[in-house]
């Protein structure tokens, strides 16, 4: 594990990324490809940027009853990659980390390289220890808080302690009475991707077999329980990286981008330059006189 520096715009010239490089930002529950603004800035000049939003948040349509799960919310991604007709440097931050997750393991050849920022894969810690288990059971009374108030009909409720939980006490009072009515109309999304992680079936062995190179970032302040999921994704896959971003917490990549953007355009920028040195070396391997 290292701990992140603020780093230089790193340089990449467009012939280096070439015109079809392309990357693809999935955003966190409650928010949308907006969140993506100040790493689109970094990326942009060399990449081609998607910043989608996912189903049910911003301008996307939700996804009908009976299809909430993880691969059913990566459907739309992977059809937007599939589009492109690239393979994309795929990054994900919190439920849009455990969407790109997904499309690793599911269809590995439409990833070039993937970074990961504190994603809510709680269903690594069902099998866990004790400590694991007893992290899980706090995620647990957060979707159980969401539901209870769901049903009474008094979503900020349920909305304050979501909040309060990624952010910090307090956050939620901070807000202006038009964010909190904004986070409100969200709450039924929210609790389905609460549902869709639950409802994963997915344990660490597909995950230790990805082989693209991977970056996992997390917050110093961050919550336990995504702390511990970025450490067990690191042991798991093979030549991952972990860094981790000092005072941050879990909106790092809104709170701290000025650590958070330099990280991912130096992770997508290198493993852009080993894919190029791999294509040349199958070249020359293969280059009959």
């Amino acid at each position: 594990m290292t701990f992140a520096s603020p780093m230089r715009r790193p340089h990449a010239t467009q012939s280096e990324a070439g015109p079809s490089a392309l990357a693809v930002l999935l955003h966190s529950s409650a928010s949308s490809g907006s969140q993506w603004k100040s790493l689109t800035g970094w990326l942009a000049p060399s990449l081609h940027v998607m910043t989608p939003d996912l189903p049910g948040y911003g301008t996307a349509a939700g996804l009908d009853d009976g299809e909430d799960d993880v691969l059913a919310d990566a459907g739309p991604v992977i059809a937007l990659i599939e589009q492109a007709g690239a393979a994309a440097h795929l990054v994900g931050h919190s439920y849009g980390g455990v969407i790109a997750l997904a499309i690793a393991m599911a269809r590995p050849e439409l990833v070039r390289s993937l970074t990961l920022i504190e994603p809510v894969a709680f269903y690594l810690l069902r099998n866990g220890d004790a400590d694991d288990r007893r992290l899980l059971r706090e995620v647990n009374s957060i979707e159980a808080r969401i539901r209870a108030a769901m049903d009474l009909g008094a979503p900020e409720i349920g909305m304050a302690r979501f909040i309060d939980f990624w952010n910090g006490e307090g956050s939620w009072a901070r807000l202006e009475p038009a964010r909190q009515i904004h986070l409100c109309r969200q709450i039924h999304r929210v609790a389905a991707n609460f549902a869709a992680v639950a409802q994963e079936p997915c344990t660490l062995t597909p995950i230790r077999a990805i082989r693209r190179p991977t970056l996992i970032i997390r917050g110093e302040q961050s919550p336990g329980c995504t702390r511990r999921i970025a450490g067990m994704l690191e042991a798991a896959i093979p030549s991952a990286r972990l860094a981790e971003i000092p005072n941050a917490g879990h909106m790092a990549p809104l709170t701290h981008p000025h650590y958070v953007d330099p990280l991912v355009a130096d992770h997508i920028f290198a493993a852009r330059q080993r894919h190029m040195a791999d294509l040349q070396r199958v070249g020359a391997a293969n280059f009959r006189y």
